[in-house]
């Protein structure tokens, strides 16, 4: 995870689902304008890297399942759901043609699927959604015809959906309910054909690419963050098909659901950046709305991640998984502006007089990465512009407050008291199989503080020589409860600063 947390930096899965909600947690990354927080092989590069010399990553089972080799497997899976047999010929002075295409590629085990849709026309954004709340536990219910596409189905969708169309809920509303195929010669679709003409020329399609998100259980912080693994995965999947270009315009998040706001949209919001993230029933595209490029993002339940289980199966994962890593370090690079004191500001963001002491840029791989990372950190106006770097250099110190001589980190307790009592009549039985009475708490909150303090007392004092030992941490218990903070910034700024969770 970085420099000063106690873990192993080949994460294994089994430790991720602790580790998700703190992915971030000694080194933040900043809301990007350039290309890597949209290339998933560049973090996949990166984390085979960073724990190449694991004895379990490199072995052929737990790459072809954990690895490089996964995302091969499924990406290896692509099949061509809709394609246009007719010729893309254009008559002088008629519009230009249009023709669709669908690309899925089916998950190896588990029962999802992730889709690129060229040349996509909505009708409604509303009509896609149907009527609130009245598809599967706010799932979209899409009418007929919702979606517009000028090509002919060439693969049946039980290919894509395992033979369930009445179990991969999300999948059945993008191949099987939503769609109409158009052809352009064929007289009764004529009115229509020329109307998408219109939607899709030039001028009037979306030309950036937009990923359509639809969440199983947003208040579940554990699948929420499946539902991001599986983004990411889906995103290494389909890149190798699609031209780089086109994702230097950008992507476009929207939420395609009507679920609760849950965790971790401030994730979507930074991927989305510099397009605003669209929760689509509360802000609708126009009628007849034409997609350059559409990329239906897989609809992941409990199990089809890789956290805690070889996704599609009940096996645990059991060594360090490469497609975890790059996620891990894909999150902290979105979320940049949380930086470290030392991070560099740029003298021409700051305000003639202020008191603000701009700090050097740091080459020692503040994030656990290396010098890479340090270069990345150096341009905080390129990649926020004026306005944000200021808010940056209001957290940086002032000159008369001293360095610390050692680093200040937190031992921290994730209570669940507040929540528990709140829900006591509601809890599971797994939930309840998992408390602790006050008196646990109490006790292990008592021992911790201890070994807190031990750890301090054993530790030196500035210009102390001899009968102690030289850290450069020291700690400090605090005791929080996630269900009180906001995501971002309160959790992430608590979580950054954490030593041992």
């Amino acid at each position: 995870m970085g420099r000063t947390c106690h873990v192993r930096p080949g994460l294994t899965a089994s430790c991720i689902p602790l580790l998700g909600l703190i992915a971030l947690c000694l080194s933040g990354a900043e809301a990007l304008q350039d290309l890597n927080k949209l290339e998933a092989d560049h973090w996949l590069k990166a984390a085979w890297k960073h724990i190449a010399r694991s004895d379990t990553a490199s072995t052929p089972a737990c790459s072809a399942d954990y690895g490089i080799k996964y995302i091969q497997r499924w990406r290896a899976l692509a099949d061509v759901y809709c394609n246009s047999s007719e010729p893309d010929v254009q008559q002088p002075g008629s519009p230009l043609a249009v023709r669709s295409t669908v690309e899925c590629y089916a998950h190896p085990e588990a029962d999802i699927n992730v889709c690129s849709a060229r040349n996509v026309v909505t009708t409604s954004s509303l009509d896609f959604l149907g009527a609130e709340n009245s598809g599967i536990r706010g799932l979209q219910n899409p009418k007929p015809g919702s979606i517009q596409l000028v090509c002919q189905r060439t693969s049946d969708p039980r290919a894509f959906l395992r033979g369930r169309l009445d179990s991969n809920e999300a999948s059945r509303m993008w191949l099987v309910q939503a769609p109409e195929f158009i052809s352009s010669s064929v007289t009764a679709d004529t009115a229509t054909y020329e109307r998408m003409q219109q939607s899709c020329s030039p001028s009037r399609r979306i030309q950036h690419p937009v990923l359509m998100i639809t969440r199983v259980d947003p208040e579940n912080a554990f699948h929420n963050l499946e539902g991001v693994v599986s983004v990411f995965a889906a995103l290494a999947v389909v890149q190798q098909q699609v031209p780089k270009q086109i994702f230097q315009r950008g992507l476009e998040v929207v939420i395609a659901d009507d679920r609760l706001p849950g965790y971790f949209l401030d994730i979507w919001r930074r991927l989305s950046h510099p397009f605003s993230l669209r929760v689509l029933r509360q802000n609708p595209y126009p009628d007849n709305t034409c997609f350059s490029m559409l990329l239906l993002a897989p609809y992941t339940a409990h199990t089809q991640s890789l956290l805690t289980y070889k996704a599609g199966t009940a096996d645990e994962v059991t060594c360090e998984s490469v497609v975890l890593q790059a996620v891990s370090m894909w999150l902290r690079h979105l979320f940049r502006d949380l930086l470290p004191a030392d991070a560099a500001i740029s003298r021409a963001d700051i305000p003639q007089g202020s008191s603000l002491r701009i700090p050097e840029p740091s080459r020692s791989g503040a994030s656990g990465h290396g010098a890479t990372d340090a270069d990345a950190y150096s341009s905080s106006r390129r990649h926020y512009g004026p306005a944000a770097t200021l808010d940056l250099a209001q957290l940086q110190p002032t000159p008369t407050q001293s360095q610390p001589p050692l680093q200040q980190l937190y031992v921290l307790w994730l209570s669940r008291s507040r929540f528990e009592r709140q829900h006591e009549a509601h809890l599971t039985a797994w939930q309840r199989a998992r408390q602790l009475t006050p008196e646990q708490q109490v006790q292990l909150l008592v021992e911790l503080q201890r070994a807190v303090l031990l750890w301090n007392q054993q530790t030196c004092v500035p210009g102390e020589k001899g009968g102690c030992i030289n850290r450069s941490v020291m700690f400090t218990l605090q005791v929080a409860e996630l269900s009180e903070l906001h995501f971002y910034p309160d959790q992430i700024s608590l979580l950054m600063r954490t030593g041992v969770l």
